[in-house]
């Protein structure tokens, strides 16, 4: 019968609006954890982006050291060089005293 029918079509009218309020919930819930992971996604990015930055730096902080160490074995090499040159004047400046005194 017809009043069979409308109620028939009332439950299942109240069935798809439940049903509706429950997708749009579902969907609110989806689009709370499409941001949160887009926020997630946006941190780690940065934390890449700084570990990237923080390696630079020591790789930067490593060659730094490298040439340092290279300029002081040149440093201690070029003393070396000068101490040596500083005996042998010494000597020579000795030698010709002990002329001069002989001569004298």
């Amino acid at each position: 019968s017809i009043a069979e029918l409308d109620a028939d079509l009332g439950v299942v009218r109240s069935k798809e609006r439940e049903s509706c309020v429950e997708l749009q919930e579902a969907l609110a819930r989806m689009r709370s954890l499409v941001a949160e992971s887009e926020e997630s996604a946006a941190e780690s990015h940065k934390s890449r982006a700084s570990l990237e930055e923080a390696e630079q730096a020591a790789s930067a902080a490593e060659s730094q050291r490298c040439l340092l160490r290279e300029q002081l074995a040149a440093s201690e090499e070029a003393f070396v060089r000068s101490s040596e040159q500083a005996s042998g004047l010494s000597e020579r400046l000795a030698d010709s005293a002990s002329a001069a005194a002989a001569s004298a």
